[in-house]
């Protein structure tokens, strides 16, 4: 799964039909350091590869630049992977990290030194699962009844669900349904009146579904379904575009991992947009979770499972 770190500058402007205010703005008096900024995500399934970045200040904020020339130190465990400068923006190793083992970064350049710790969890799993079909969407759920799940490093679970067309290109779903009591909240929402069938009830998530840590002991037996737009016929949804399959991705996210993804889906989920200007009243910024002392960024582990079902044809 790619991951890349965006940081969101917003700035909202709301109107009103009955009334206008103007405001004089003092000149800003912050006045940030540069910053050096590491982006990596450690997987078994891929060798590693770390970005280096730093922030510079200019007239009109603050802008982004690659970074080379830094000395690296990678160790796994008590073993060094890595210690010598990169002459590279990117760092890229042929060695692929393994699950269940720590990992730690020092990055120096410039007589300064940030560092990062992690975890790349073992691979979650689920046996006897199963796809129930339906002669509509809505019929057709997945059942994961048992997970098979290591949880050391306080390693959190993710799933995220994929649509595969005929085509071969793949999107994700936006939405997911299930009501399972164990999942996280943060990105609930409730789907309109009534529910839209008695396994998944009236529940969704955006974009995927979490459970935390602490609630992965007694996580089984769930029942969901990967949302689709489509049109409504005979108070039933056909899909716009059928699938030809679901792939079902199981992420287990160490404890960086899964801080820095639930702050960014809430970070973005906050934006403002014009068409909403009365938003902007209860507008709470949300800042992206970093685990870089001394930077910004993220230095994180994961692992993931796959799995596919045909899907139903529809058409």
């Amino acid at each position: 799964m790619n991951t890349k770190q965006f940081l969101f500058t917003i700035i909202v402007l709301a109107g009103f039909t009955t009334c206008t205010m103007g405001y004089d703005l003092a000149d800003s008096f912050i006045d940030e350091p540069d910053y050096i900024v590491i982006n990596s995500l450690l997987s078994s399934l891929n060798p590693v590869k770390i970005d280096f970045y730093q922030t510079i200040k200019a007239d009109s904020g603050y802008t982004w630049s690659s970074l080379t020339g830094v000395h690296v130190l990678l160790k796994e465990n008590d073993s060094i992977l890595y210690d010598a400068i990169c002459e590279k923006p990117v760092l890229e190793l042929p060695y692929y990290p393994k699950a269940g083992r720590n990992y730690s970064l020092e990055a120096t350049v410039n007589g300064k030194t940030i560092k990062a710790n992690t975890f790349i969890p073992v691979p979650a799993t689920c046996s006897n699962r199963r796809i129930y079909y339906g002669k509509y969407w809505q019929e057709q759920y997945l059942h994961f009844p048992s997970f098979q799940i290591d949880t050391r490093g306080q390693a959190s679970l993710w799933i995220a669900t994929y649509h595969i067309f005929p085509t071969g290109d793949k999107e994700q779903s936006y939405v997911i349904w299930t009501s399972h009591p164990l999942i996280d909240k943060f990105n609930q929402e409730i789907g309109g009146e009534g529910v839209l069938n008695p396994q998944v009830g009236s529940y969704y998530h955006r974009p995927v579904l979490r459970i935390k840590n602490t609630n992965l002991p007694l996580f089984d037996n769930l029942f969901f379904l990967p949302g689709w737009n489509g049109t409504i016929v005979s108070d039933r949804i056909i899909p716009t575009r059928p699938p030809l399959q679901y792939q079902v991705k199981l992420i287990m996210a160490s404890n960086e991992y899964d801080r820095y993804c639930k702050s960014l889906i809430e970070q973005k989920s906050a934006i403002v947009f014009e068409d909403d200007p009365f938003a902007a009243i209860l507008y709470q910024p949300k800042q992206v979770y970093s685990n870089i002392a001394g930077g910004l960024g993220i230095f994180a582990g994961m692992s993931e499972t796959d799995y596919y079902f045909r899907a139903n044809n529809y058409e």
